[in-house]
């Protein structure tokens, strides 16, 4: 079955992929058409890295088509092909297929791409730094370390802990991180009004996130 798959090693690339294999209980073996099977990884059927054909072109998005295919790619065309069939809608759930659970609608439609907030590195989880949204997909953030590289980046759902409002750390007596390269004293007033950034509102975040 064909379906398009977050690249887990390139989380900014949704590709063109197969489900190359299914364990008794469910857990689906992605892999990536006409690249190595070192890329394939193991995911379970409800995960968000996977969604049906043609969903990047429901949401704007560029699928990356198999290796070596050559012009422009359409799922129509590929599956012309008597041996590739896709993968059906109604196995994928509401979060797959892209559409917010209601319990979260309101919050999401608060954050957008641009707006700055205070984010946990999950890599030296001690940290707690200046971030941006750089996309929103599939009802989770994507946040990016200012003034570092995108290769510490991390999707997130929009009610998790990692992340905070701005002034946060402040209010928790908590050093927070400034972007990579910048010097002297840190004021979010004074790097907002340089960078032409919006701050996330507080009713964004959620109790917990708040404390």
């Amino acid at each position: 079955m064909r379906l398009e798959a977050k690249d887990r090693m390139n989380p900014e690339l949704i590709c063109v992929a197969t489900v190359k294999s299914i364990k008794p209980n469910g857990d689906l073996l992605i892999h990536f058409d006409g690249w190595s099977d070192g890329y394939d990884y193991w995911c379970k059927p409800d995960s968000t890295d996977i969604h049906p054909a043609m969903w990047c072109n429901k949401h704007n998005k560029k699928v990356t088509p198999p290796k070596g295919h050559v012009g422009n790619f359409l799922w129509n065309t590929y599956l012309h092909d008597p041996d590739i069939n896709p993968a059906p809608a109604h196995i994928f759930t509401e979060l797959q297929l892209g559409v917010a659970p209601s319990g979260n609608r309101n919050q999401l439609r608060l954050f957008r791409v641009g707006m700055r907030l205070e984010a946990k590195d999950r890599a030296n989880p001690a940290l707690i730094c200046v971030a941006t949204i750089t996309d929103i997909n599939d009802n989770k953030l994507l946040i990016h370390f200012d003034g570092w590289s995108n290769r510490y980046d991390y999707w997130c759902d929009p009610d998790t802990v990692d992340i905070h409002p701005i002034g946060w750390c402040a209010s928790k007596g908590i050093h927070l991180q400034p972007p990579h390269g910048r010097h002297g004293r840190f004021t979010w007033e004074v790097y907002l009004q340089e960078v032409g950034a919006e701050r996330v509102p507080d009713e964004a975040f959620t109790p917990a996130q708040r404390q």
